[in-house]
């Protein structure tokens, strides 16, 4: 039977109910009552997957709570469904995984930041001979993108980023990126062509918008064939200011495109090419892009390239400097 809106729920109102955090860490604080999920469905509030903690904060059951209103034939109210899932097990594993990862990347970092500190000793010994040279920079260009995936694995497993928000010239930061990744795309054998930047103030973390771009400018380069191009422009609407990365590379599959931020996700094409990569740099790079309130979008065909689009608030957006959105909740792999 319908149970009135403005029954309370003294079962419910009695639970030691808590809310979890993106890394999956119950609140020390009880959830009010109104934003329990018995009392919401019963205010016919619909809801998807939604993760709950209950019990003592030491030992809680983790459940997934999902809700749906009923209606009778004549479209009246009458009811609704809710359901709980216990996925304490699933929590508790994603968990030791985050540790594993954390202290597996921290003790692979350690080491290799020491290896490239002693290559740029030897780097600068002028007595080396041309092949030796040459091998050093083989040596430190694999290093470094050793090192590279080893800080993915370390932002996967803190499962939030920080950032610190401030006014900053986006455009000035994109200029920058692309003077010093110049070197590395002459090497491949790509043509990088800059092309109008907007310098337009915006608010964000210059750092994290550092990453982004390197991350997206990095790929492109990686997946473009010598001989091939990549272009970088953006171009200000009343609204946002609008980033693309434009290349002539292999492209991605329809069905590749729709898992492309999809953690861990790597295409057919990106493992048969013998390319390194986990699959974290698109995934960790539209984590960045959410956590300033902007949107990032690609547009690719097969053998004609792709156009990654990010689109940065012109205006001020509320963050949460110390977080973003959960990116456990990512549902758009990368090709790195």
């Amino acid at each position: 039977h319908a149970i009135p809106p403005e029954y309370p729920d003294p079962t419910e109102d009695k639970l030691l109910v808590r809310s979890v955090s993106p890394s999956f860490e119950a609140s020390p604080e009880l959830m009010p009552s109104d934003r329990r999920p018995v009392l919401r469905a019963i205010r016919q509030e619909e809801f998807t997957d939604e993760l709950i903690a209950l019990g003592p904060l030491h030992d809680p059951i983790y459940h997934s709570t999902s809700a749906r209103a009923l209606f009778d034939d004549s479209g009246a109210y009458d009811g609704a469904v809710i359901m709980f899932k216990n996925v304490t097990p699933m929590i508790e594993a994603s968990k030791t995984k985050d540790r594993f990862l954390a202290n597996v990347s921290h003790e692979l970092r350690t080491p290799l930041t020491s290896i490239l500190g002693y290559l740029e000793l030897l780097e600068d010994d002028v007595q080396m001979t041309p092949r030796a040279v040459k091998s050093l920079d083989v040596i430190s260009r694999n290093t470094n993108r050793l090192l590279s995936m080893v800080n993915d694995l370390l932002t996967v497993a803190a499962g939030r980023h920080q950032i610190s928000v401030s006014e900053m010239d986006f455009g000035a930061v994109v200029q920058a990126r692309l003077e010093s990744m110049a070197p590395r795309a002459a090497a491949a054998g790509i043509e990088l062509n800059q092309g109008v930047l907007c310098h337009e103030q915006v608010l964000g973390d210059a750092l994290s918008l550092e990453q982004v771009v390197d991350n997206l400018v990095s790929n492109s380069i990686k997946y473009t064939d010598r001989g091939g191009s990549v272009t970088v422009e953006m171009d200000c609407t009343e609204d946002e200011i609008r980033l693309h990365i434009i290349d002539t590379g292999r492209g991605i599959s329809e069905a590749d495109l729709s898992q492309l931020f999809v953690r861990f996700f790597r295409s057919d094409d990106a493992q048969l090419s013998g390319l390194p990569g986990v699959g974290l740099g698109l995934a960790i790079t539209r984590e960045l892009v959410m956590a300033h309130g902007g949107t990032i979008t690609a547009e690719s065909e097969v053998d004609r390239g792709t156009t990654m689009t990010v689109g940065m608030p012109r205006k001020a957006v509320e963050l949460d400097a110390s977080s973003t959105a959960d990116p456990r909740q990512s549902t758009t792999g990368t090709r790195s």
